[in-house]
């Protein structure tokens, strides 16, 4: 029976493989797959087929690495990883089997073991390319010891966490059937954590001096003084197996590697034999794991990242829909209950009160301070970056109703007001956040590094950016969307679609097209706001043109929203699902 289960991983991976290549002769995927080879070439392989040189590496400064810091701080992260599999578990068994796999493979005359060795093995192909990702991401910025080094490195650490967190999991679940409690488990762990920390920190007050001006003045002498933290006192023999773990990463040479990989393989052999052995049942609680994750996989595809589709106590309707009414209002109110954030008309203007009065007294009583400053700093980082990267967080749109277009279209709507109304909803839930934070930085940058910012100067800016923000919204919501409907076979529709190289080739083409027709979409607008701040300052001074020329620039890109709806419109009445899922 083994040799059937491990006949069924190769096939499995072998028409996966296969699957793949024949996806290739589709030019839409063929020329994904060129634009993502280009991508792998350019970024790591040509640095691996280069003759290993490092001339070109990425490097922060001329750093002499201190030996044996890094090592130590590889393991003390892997430690954490470790600790955490204990305090914080994800679920009472790490096995998680698919439907088809727990329908034929759990009613099958197989023992646990095998079971166990088939989930090991089939988990290799994914621990393999994670690792050699890693690797080559790594080898990118590094210029000690080689590709296959790092490969070897990343595979060791991969397969030991694996088997850790399997072999914790399994321990758990036997600690909860014979009584003891999550918080008993945790009790222990943390206590002995505790201890050490207790202990390191108790010898390294008693023997390290503090931190002086020398030792921070540079990288180089702050990486010697932490190199002396992490190597006094306990801290080396508590850190012990988890540097001999990550050490292989570190090797350089095929000698130094293979010594390197002693311990760490008996590691590994420990972790097989804790694993197969533990006395555990592990069917029900697998299941019960794999339903979960196929709701999650199901939230993913609704749009829910992450989030299981599950019963939930309703919430309140975002806003009253009347009887009657434009229906792209009724698309509005639908995707706002799909976003399941709660979003409501009250809740945006208690929240703008709040941010408006906090505002105002830190401003007046926190003068001589940088908190305004700082808080108004990241409301306006914040706020740019809700501009370029905000209509890829929220995606209730086309995006999310596309497995849903042949319903849509059969709603007595217009291909525009099908458009518009998916466009609404990301458009309001972008805008009201945007809105908070242009009131946020408007009252905290009073100041900038001690230059004072005139009230009417940040109002102006203020008005401006309110004015655009919502149909600059709409602009970058047509360009994704406009790909949707496009080009749904390239799609990728939260984890059902297609993955590879060609998926990585895809996010390129997509990115860069999305990229140039924004910058096409602003320059008509950037124009209009430079000929109208032209003439307003003129007349009434360079602060009230500020605002005044943005509205202008916002009938631009209203205008170019309005066409990117229209358009989009006309491709969704001619839009056939059918027939674009039987071509793909």
């Amino acid at each position: 029976m083994t040799s059937a289960l491990f006949y069924l991983v190769f096939h499995s991976f072998k028409n996966s493989v296969r699957a793949r290549i024949l996806r290739l002769k589709k030019a839409k995927y063929l020329a994904s797959a060129i634009v993502g080879g280009l991508y792998f070439y350019f970024y790591f392989f040509r640095y691996i087929l280069g003759g290993g040189t490092h001339t070109r590496t990425v490097t922060l400064g001329p750093v002499v690495p201190v030996p044996g810091l890094f090592e130590s701080i590889g393991a003390l992260l892997l430690g954490m990883f470790v600790a955490g599999a204990w305090l914080f578990p994800q679920q009472r068994t790490a096995l998680v089997f698919s439907e088809a796999e727990i329908a034929f493979l759990f009613p099958a005359p197989v023992s646990r073991r095998a079971l166990i060795n088939f989930k090991l093995v089939k988990s290799q192909s994914r621990i393999f390319f994670s690792g050699l990702f890693m690797a080559l991401f790594s080898r990118r910025f590094s210029a000690a010891g080689s590709w296959w080094t790092h490969l070897v490195g990343f595979w060791t650490v991969f397969s030991i966490l694996n088997l850790h967190f399997l072999g914790s999991s399994f321990t758990r679940t036997m600690l909860l059937d014979r009584g003891v409690s999550r918080w008993k488990i945790r009790g222990v762990v943390l206590g002995i954590l505790g201890a050490c920390v207790a202990a390191s920190a108790w010898w390294i007050i008693r023997t390290i001096p503090a931190p002086e001006v020398a030792d921070i003045r540079s990288l180089q002498a702050f990486n010697h003084y932490l190199d002396q933290l992490l190597a006094s006192g306990p801290l080396p023999w508590l850190l012990f197996p988890f540097r001999t773990v990550v050490r292989p990463y570190f090797a350089t040479d095929l000698n130094e590697l293979s010594r390197a990989m002693v311990l760490p393989i008996l590691i590994l052999v420990l972790h097989y034999f804790w694993v197969v052995r533990s006395d555990v049942e592990f069917e029900e609680a697998s299941a019960d794991a794999s339903r979960k994750m196929a709701e999650k996989m199901a939230g993913f595809r609704a749009g829910r990242a992450g989030q299981a589709v599950k019963p939930k106590k309703r919430k309140r309707d975002p806003f009253k829909m009347a009887a009657t009414g434009r229906p792209s209002v009724a698309l509005l109110w639908k995707n706002l209950i799909g976003a399941n954030q709660g979003v409501s008309l009250r809740q945006f203007i208690i929240i703008g009160i709040g941010a408006i009065w906090f505002a105002v007294v830190l401003s007046t009583t926190a003068k001589n301070t940088n908190i305004p400053m700082i808080v108004g700093l990241t409301a306006g980082f914040l706020l740019v970056m809700s501009v370029f990267v905000g209509y890829q967080m929220i995606r209730q749109d086309f995006r999310q109703d596309l497995p849903f277009a042949d319903l849509l279209k059969t709603y007595p709507m217009s291909g525009w007001e099908v458009t518009m109304g998916e466009l609404l909803a990301p458009t309001v839930i972008l805008t009201g956040i945007q809105w908070l934070l242009i009131i946020v930085a408007t009252g905290f940058l009073s100041d900038i590094g001690g230059t004072r910012i005139p009230v009417g100067l940040r109002l102006a800016i203020a008005i401006a950016a309110a004015l655009v923000v919502p149909v600059f919204n709409v602009v970058t919501l047509v360009i994704p969307n406009g790909a949707t409907l496009l080009f749904p076979g390239w799609f990728q529709s939260g984890k059902g679609g297609p993955r590879g190289i060609e998926t990585i080739g895809q996010n390129l083409i997509f990115g860069l097209g999305q990229m140039l027709a924004l910058l096409a979409a602003l320059v008509p607008a950037a124009g209009a706001y430079a000929i109208a701040f032209f003439v307003a300052r003129l007349a009434c001074g360079a602060v009230p043109a500020i605002a005044i020329a943005a509205a202008p620039a916002a009938l631009v890109l209203a205008a170019e929203a309005a066409l990117g709806i229209w358009f989009l419109g006309r491709v969704f009445d001619r839009f056939d699902l059918s027939a674009e899922s039987a071509s793909s």
